[in-house]
């Protein structure tokens, strides 16, 4: 999983290699409490893509984009773009 960001550029994305670091990633983000929203879903034999809107209250939000290509039922590749608004 790739995840691009002000922080993370192209020539220095964001990298998780692997289900444990994808799982600790995803349950830190969805484990804080945060407002979550997945719209735009969009799926075909191959892949998928959606987008991700979350609301941390009092602080900022989040607005996230992934694409991702799917194998056998699983997700193979995934590569995220994140905005965040204070």
């Amino acid at each position: 999983m790739t995840v691009l960001d002000k922080d993370h550029p192209r020539t220095a994305p964001l990298v998780f290699a692997g289900a444990e670091p994808i799982d600790a990633y995803c349950r830190d983000i969805c484990g804080q409490n945060i407002r979550h929203e997945v719209r735009d879903l969009v799926s075909t034999a191959c892949g998928l893509a959606y987008t991700q809107h979350c609301r941390f209250p009092g602080r900022y939000d989040r607005d996230l984009s992934t694409v991702a290509t799917t194998h056998d039922g699983r997700i193979s590749n995934q590569t995220a773009v994140q905005a965040w608004e204070n």
